[in-house]
């Protein structure tokens, strides 16, 4: 059973590729997943003995990093070098070979640079269709705690969807935020009544309630927090808080960064890399299987006999 079949493994060969390379596999491992290597040139024209040299070296460090993963018993089924704008090639290759997720790095940045994300790797978040996940250069490899900030919206509750799915597989802490904007931001207002705040508070509460009884959680060790604050601040608090090895998040279409979540909410967030970061657009990074869906089906057809086995009403 392959849950996530095909990844797409986006190298710049980099100082942090090897550390990209090696949470791909990761992945690959726990899903039973095949990897396509992928690395593209810059289009040159008029120098064809440096572009000639830098294929081959292109072609031997592929060769050692294939050599790598498959001694870890994943498989490459492809190590493909292509010329063109970086960011373009990515996504139009994922396309192509129906990639279920897009794995890079967040790119190369000074310490002192506030924001952590690359140009590449932003320009992929902000084109593909498919979902991305972007590697932190120190993150951990293991998957222990992951965050899903959900808005109610229908890319959070795919986002969702996914982040159960992932936290099942890795066996990880699942904690699933609602930030709750004060009236004052929402309605632009330097202020509002005490009531109808408390009130937009309390309904924020069970909208969230609500929202949650749509999802399947067995198996998966979570919890929900609301926090009441800037959006944007309180999901890298959270991050923080909780140690978040992975932060799940939904998004819309090829309409980029800006409309993920609320607003610009997580443009915000990621381009600070406060952990690695998977986006979900208008696809799931894990398509249900049919095995998977009745070995689902199996676990509440138990859960429901244990129930009725235990329950004083049982006729």
């Amino acid at each position: 059973m392959k849950l996530l079949e095909k990844i797409l493994v986006a190298t710049n060969f980099g100082k942090d590729s090897d550390h990209t390379v090696q949470a791909a596999v990761s992945v690959a491992k726990t899903f039973n997943s095949e990897i396509i290597l992928l690395h593209v040139i810059p289009e040159v024209s008029g120098f064809p003995t440096a572009v000639g040299n830098l294929k081959k070296k292109v072609t031997e460090r592929f060769q050692v990093i294939q050599s790598d993963i498959e001694k870890a018993d994943v498989r490459v089924t492809e190590a493909a070098m292509l010329s063109g704008v970086p960011f373009d090639q990515i996504v139009r290759y994922a396309d192509l070979h129906d990639a279920n997720v897009i794995i890079m790095g967040a790119g190369e940045k000074s310490d002192d640079d506030p924001f952590r994300l690359g140009i590449t790797a932003e320009k992929v978040l902000r084109k593909a269709s498919k979902p991305v996940w972007v590697v932190k250069p120190d993150a951990s490899i293991q998957i222990s705690n992951i965050l899903c900030p959900v808005d109610f919206s229908e890319p959070s509750a795919r986002a969702l969807t996914n982040a159960i799915r992932l936290a099942r597989s890795f066996k990880a802490k699942l904690t699933v935020l609602h930030a709750i904007q004060p009236l004052t931001v929402i309605l632009r207002l330097s202020q509002v009544g005490d009531m109808d705040e408390s009130n937009h508070v309390k309904e924020r509460h069970s909208q969230f309630e609500l929202f949650l009884k749509n999802f399947d959680f067995h198996n998966v060790n979570w919890n929900r927090k609301i926090r009441q604050g800037q959006p944007h601040q309180e999901i890298l608090a959270i991050a923080n808080e909780t140690r978040a090895d992975l932060l799940v998040m939904g998004s819309v279409g090829r309409s980029g960064l800006s409309r993920i979540l609320m607003g610009s909410v997580a443009s915000k967030v990621v381009r600070q890399m406060p952990c690695s970061v998977i986006t979900v657009k208008s696809e799931h990074a894990i398509r249900l299987r049919l095995s998977e869906e009745i070995s689902d089906l199996q676990d509440h057809l138990k859960q429901g006999r244990c129930w009725s086995k235990d329950s004083p009403e049982r006729p």
